[in-house]
């Protein structure tokens, strides 16, 4: 489904120097800026962003402070596996190993049934290198460098300028929408401003008898 919105294409992506391949599951909201080529995909996009830079984990690092949206992504260069994911987490990775081999997955289930029995979660920030040497995690972003990008000015202008953006982010390109609708003072205010966006939204709600 997420494909049908952001652009087809057959994983895993390799990069046109071939240093480097990319599988990639989530949605970047802001893909287009990334890249000045013309991409089909936002899992292209984030190719082209990594082919800009001389080392892998540089691309990475500069890609976590700039992109837009939810994604959890694995990139195979040399010998090397990489995998990280969103700063806010939303997408999940689990990590382990055991005497044969190392191992990651969208979640703990896949890996207990590879006989990995103790798989840890990649934190949120976090790169994840797997090579002959072993596994290593590093952090590359935290809470700190999030507050340097805050406004030092506040402003209600400010609140709804931001709010619209994401607004627009998230219906670029879209013929219709839905929304989940609690019928709250949020949910009002989002399905309105879609709605202003993109004429054809349909609200989505759901509840239980008693």
């Amino acid at each position: 489904c997420l494909l049908s919105i952001t652009g087809h294409g057959l994983q895993p992506f390799d990069s046109a120097s071939k240093n480097f391949s990319l599988a990639h599951n989530g949605q970047i909201y802001n893909y287009k800026e990334l890249t000045t080529k013309k991409v089909q995909s936002d899992s292209e996009a984030i190719v082209h962003f990594l082919e800009q830079h001389t080392s892998i984990e540089k691309g990475i690092s500069d890609f976590m402070k700039v992109a837009v949206g939810k994604y959890a992504v694995a990139i195979q260069s040399g010998n090397s596996l990489y995998a990280f994911r969103d700063v806010l987490g939303i997408k999940p990775i689990w990590f382990g190993s055991n005497k044969e081999y190392f191992a990651f997955a969208s979640e703990p289930g896949a890996l207990k049934k590879l006989d990995l029995q103790f798989p840890q979660p990649l934190l949120p920030w976090h790169l994840l290198k797997i090579n002959a040497k072993g596994i290593e995690t590093k952090n590359f972003y935290d809470l700190s460098d999030f507050r340097k990008t805050t406004p030092k000015d506040f402003s209600e202008q400010r609140l709804e300028d931001a709010f619209r953006q994401s607004i627009d982010y998230r219906t670029s390109g879209l013929k219709k929408s839905g929304v989940f609708f609690s019928g709250g003072v949020d949910s009002t205010l989002i399905a309105m401003s879609v709605a202003e966006k993109i004429k054809n939204t349909v609200c989505f709600t759901a509840g239980m008898e008693g």
